[in-house]
């Protein structure tokens, strides 16, 4: 099991990521942007669907061990 961090200190972002799923289902994202921290953790985070929807979390949303990524963002 991946141990999640704690909520993050909310300033500038380190890097960004954007990540397209090309075998994303109907109801999955298509697209990621992710705002990281300098261990490669996102900070925020908006999702984009097929549709046009954006969803965008963050360490301040309510549920965002829900919504935030897993585990780091991979080195590309």
């Amino acid at each position: 099991m991946i141990s999640l961090p704690g909520p993050l200190k909310r300033g500038p972002p380190e890097s960004y990521f954007h990540g397209v799923w090309f075998g994303a289902g109907e109801d999955d994202p298509i697209e990621y942007y992710e705002e990281l921290d300098p261990l490669r953790w996102s900070i925020r985070s908006v999702r984009k669907y097929r549709d046009g929807r954006l969803e965008a979390f963050s360490y301040a949303s309510d549920n965002w061990r829900d919504k935030m990524p897993e585990q780091p963002a991979p080195l590309v």
